[in-house]
């Protein structure tokens, strides 16, 4: 009897010191604190702060050669040193717990996100299903609101609009940063409010894009047949006549050395039962382009640096006509030689035109270049932006706030003037 009391008492000290520690731990965990650390306890778990958005991390405009924030442009807000070093912990100790049942906790309650966009049309709303995480919802209600999604045109009301405590302001847009409506974005009560941008600048939160290429076995068809079917040289779709790139200017000299045929709105041909542009019948206006002719003007209303539209990505729909491209996107660094005609390679208008004559031509040579074209293909969706917000919405993370937007947005060399003119 005596053995047996030593034994379970040497079972009972063992088993205090194998828990010991963890009971230590969580009475630290559900210690309450204040609201200054950054640390909250909700169900049992330590999360990542609710505290306001606007005392993150700040983030400045300025961006290394790759377009990226540089690390030592982030600043912290002189409110808390010590909250800022506490989140950066929970930071780390968070993603440790991804694939722990820390995830299903931070789900449990839906992320609402609001466009932000008074007096106008409602925007199609994003789509959470088949995300990773999908506890998110679209909200009319401002207050709801766990993120705000405004855009250029939402900010031109003279005032931003009440901001909940804890609410994430996102901007979005795909336009060109040159473009005079990005005026308005200059202002002071704009700095330090928005935490994440939706972009084309490749150093965005998430980076706006068109699309991307893919490769795929040459689909078989009667090239030569292709090529004597075309009727004619060069086609432009086009809407809006005055843009920074002075792209009227330069079809205006390409055209006294090979015929364009302009359609929209600065031409005087049409498409489809609108009769005004792509945009109204798209696939009806490619198959016109396909089927009629050689060549397609791909030119970009900016030169901008990571700005690629639709306009290039089009004509990998099945299209057989070779892109021409005109733009600051560097094509060269992403897409593949010998797919689409770059006008930065000739020195004038006037030599792009007589080239694009001479190859319209000769179809051996034509033939050749649509064969390397049709090698690819247009791949939709590269990145599902409602996927990505509704993830960063439940993480609260990145935690960042751009001090001045519109420094960020027009930063030098991110446009600049056309130089083949």
């Amino acid at each position: 009897m005596g053995l047996n009391r030593v034994v379970y008492c040497l079972l009972v000290i063992i088993t205090v010191l194998c828990y010991a520690p963890y009971v230590l731990h969580l009475m630290r965990v559900r210690k309450p604190q204040p609201h200054t650390t950054g640390v909250e306890q909700t169900s049992e778990l330590m999360k990542i702060s609710d505290s306001d958005p606007r005392n993150w991390s700040t983030l400045g405009y300025w961006t290394n050669a790759f377009g990226r924030i540089v690390s030592n442009n982030v600043k912290t807000n002189i409110k808390g040193i010590e909250s800022l070093f506490i989140k950066k912990e929970v930071l780390h100790n968070q993603k440790v717990s991804f694939h722990s049942m820390a995830i299903t906790h931070l789900q449990s309650g839906e992320k609402n996100i609001m466009f932000w966009n008074p007096g106008k049309a409602a925007r199609s709303p994003l789509d959470f299903r088949d995300c990773e995480y999908s506890a998110c919802a679209m909200t009319t209600t401002l207050r709801k609101a766990d993120v705000l999604w405004l855009d250029v045109n939402s900010l031109k009301s003279e005032a931003l609009p009440p901001r909940p405590p804890n609410q994430i302001w996102l901007f979005g847009s795909r336009d060109p940063p040159d473009l005079p409506m990005f005026e308005h974005l200059d202002r002071q009560d704009l700095n330090n409010q928005v935490n994440w941008t939706w972009y084309l600048l490749r150093g965005s939160t998430w980076q706006a894009r068109y699309g991307h290429l893919q490769e795929r076995p040459l689909p078989r068809k009667q090239y030569n047949e292709i090529f004597h079917r075309k009727s004619h040289d060069v086609a432009w779709f086009v809407s809006q006549c005055d843009r920074p790139s002075r792209r009227m200017e330069y079809v205006k000299r390409m055209r006294t050395q090979v015929g364009v045929h302009i359609y929209g709105l600065c031409g005087n041909f049409t498409c489809g039962s609108s009769g005004y542009h792509m945009g109204n019948k798209r696939e009806e206006c490619l198959n016109l382009l396909s089927r009629n002719y050689k060549f397609y003007l791909a030119f970009e209303n900016s030169f901008c640096k990571d700005y690629v539209t639709e306009k290039f990505f089009n004509l990998f729909n099945d299209v057989d006509t070779i892109p021409v491209v005109r733009g600051g996107f560097q094509y060269h660094k992403f897409f593949p030689a010998g797919i689409y005609i770059d006008a930065a390679d000739f020195p004038s208008p006037e030599s792009l035109g007589a080239y694009l004559r001479e190859l319209a031509r000769d179809e051996q040579r034509y033939v050749r270049l649509l064969k390397r074209k049709n090698r690819f293909t247009r791949a939709e969706k590269p990145v599902r932006i409602a996927c990505e917000l509704c993830k960063a919405a439940h993480l609260r993370e990145p935690r960042q706030v751009y001090t001045n937007l519109y420094r960020w947005l027009r930063a030098p060399g991110n446009c600049w003037r056309p130089r083949d003119l």
